[in-house]
């Protein structure tokens, strides 16, 4: 099964994030919403489309580094788009 997934835009508050911060932020929360897809793929149909996806809120310390950030906004986004399925919380 191949999911293609564009995010038009992913709204972080309160998150003071240096430029090579916010990239490795992206490529982190990449990686790790293809790894959550593949062990857990939404169940949608092809062409589906939401102009906007409210998803559960994180906790997030920065001395656990942008790689948790990352994958507690990709737990986040997989429990929204994946019924069933629950937010991994980020270290505090």
């Amino acid at each position: 099964m191949n999911i293609h997934l564009h995010i038009d835009r992913l709204i972080v508050d309160g998150l003071p994030l240096t430029p090579p911060q916010a990239r490795a932020l992206r490529a982190s929360v990449e990686t790790q919403l293809g790894a959550l897809f593949a062990a857990a793929p939404p169940r949608v149909a092809s062409g589906h489309a939401a102009p906007a996806l409210p998803v559960a809120p994180i906790s997030w310390n920065v001395a656990a580094g942008v790689n948790a950030a990352g994958g507690a906004i990709a737990h986040s986004l997989h429990a929204a788009l994946v019924p069933g399925s629950s937010p991994k919380r980020s270290s505090r």
